[in-house]
């Protein structure tokens, strides 16, 4: 039976287990998959590709050999042929896959139904990479595809910790935020304007989420780091705001010393202003009168 949980890096684990040369066992699988910021699944699943999907291997299996017609056929089954004969767009995506400002632009849009082409004119201003409609296409197949997972698997995916970068996290945020975000995701605006103390307020409230969320799932080594993760950007928000709170206290100090003091005064009067020069005419009620 096929665990739940997979890896959108599927096909790229499936060629690493059907290398026969270097043989890797499944410790070498999960940090070659690792290494490189992707999700190497469960080892159950990684037994499931191998024993159930992969093996038995056909007779005279020579994975680098085009010519053995077993061999070409079980890897085009298999839809690994391209990785291990460097197709059209592999070389490009194994480029994307070393970008990172890249890949959290690529990934959250790779998801979505937007047009291939539509996503190159998107993300090609973040890379020097030249992307292609091929080399898009191989990334997504190899180490980004959505078609092995349901929507709610996905979903439940996005949500199990930080398997991914701050955009992918993104993507399964509070409907108060994702309007906001998306555009910024996907690189069509700006970040979403800083608030100042309600977006620090924000980011701990999701951490403290996130943490109470990892209080029902088992001790392990991953699930432990995760919750320090969140812990620190707790104690991190903390001392922001504490920090904000005592700089504006500094600040109004030294304005302080600058505050105008001013002294009640008696205006003068247009006498006192003039002085002999005043004529004084027209003065009054106008009883005094000019010789004209």
């Amino acid at each position: 039976m096929a665990p739940d949980a997979r890896s959108p890096s599927e096909y790229f684990i499936k060629f690493l287990l059907s290398n026969n040369i270097e043989e890797l066992d499944d410790r070498g699988v999960r940090e070659a998959v690792r290494q490189h910021g992707l999700d190497p699944g469960s080892r159950a699943y990684r037994r499931h590709l191998k024993e159930t999907e992969l093996e038995p291997y056909p007779p005279g299996y020579s994975p680098l050999d085009t010519k053995h017609k077993a061999s070409v056929s079980f890897l085009k089954s298999h839809r690994i042929y391209d990785m291990w004969h460097g197709g059209p767009g592999v070389k490009e995506a194994t480029l994307i896959l070393q970008d990172y400002v890249l890949r959290e632009r690529l990934e959250p849009l790779l998801l979505s139904p937007t047009p291939i082409h539509e996503v190159i004119r998107s993300v090609q201003q973040f890379t020097s990479v030249k992307l292609t409609m091929k080399g898009v296409l191989a990334y997504r197949h190899f180490f980004w595809n959505r078609e092995v997972m349901t929507q709610e698997q996905w979903i439940d995916y996005l949500n199990d910790g930080p398997r991914g970068h701050v955009k992918q996290a993104g993507l399964v945020l509070a409907p108060d935020v994702m309007n906001t975000h998306l555009a910024h995701a996907v690189g069509l605006a700006g970040p979403p304007a800083w608030q100042g103390a309600d977006s620090i307020v924000r980011v701990a409230q999701i951490a403290f989420g996130k943490a109470l969320q990892l209080e029902h799932l088992p001790a392990n080594l991953e699930n432990a780091r995760t919750l320090k993760t969140y812990f620190d950007i707790l104690f991190r928000t903390d001392e922001v705001t504490q920090r904000s709170g005592s700089a504006l206290r500094d600040v109004l100090r030294v304005f302080q010393q600058f505050r105008m003091h001013t002294e009640d005064s008696k205006a003068k009067s247009i006498e006192e202003i003039a002085g002999r020069n005043f004529s004084g005419s027209g003065e009054g009620t106008g009883e005094k009168k000019t010789d004209f």
